[in-house]
């Protein structure tokens, strides 16, 4: 997770003055450090969001989710943040996913329940693309 939340971090500080674009984060750690038995797809929780108005609260935030859990295991359920975060700002048009290239999610099928387009940035896309995350990216 450190990788990809240095690519948060770094986007965040790109875009701290720009609050009239950018609304909302919701920021995800795959479950509070639950073991994967008790991860049901589109229930894992984890999730932290905030609106952008306090770069510090919105660090914090970050912060608050790296230290409430770390995963456990390698895939994700990185994609239940999604429609929470539709959910929490209504009004966003836009969706951004910083993808880590490096955990397979296991909740895609959520996908097909969101009603808004999500642009995807990967990180730790240093040598290989996992084919089943971003088949139409990957050579």
């Amino acid at each position: 997770m450190l990788p990809c939340a240095a690519a948060v971090y770094k986007w965040m500080t790109l875009t701290n003055q720009q609050t009239d674009r950018i609304k909302y984060y919701v920021f995800f750690n795959d479950g509070d450090d639950k073991i994967t038995a008790n991860k049901f797809i589109g229930s894992t929780g984890g999730l932290y969001g905030i609106d952008t108005s306090n770069f510090n609260l919105v660090l914090n935030t970050m912060k608050t989710a790296m230290k409430n859990g770390n995963g456990g295991d390698l895939p994700e359920n990185d994609i239940e943040a999604l429609p929470f975060g539709i959910q929490q700002c209504s009004n966003c048009s836009n969706i951004i996913h910083i993808a880590d290239n490096q955990a397979t999610p296991r909740d895609m099928i959520i996908l097909r329940n969101l009603t808004k387009p999500v642009k995807v940035i990967v990180c730790q896309l240093n040598a290989k693309c996992f084919k089943s995350k971003f088949d139409k990216y990957c050579s």
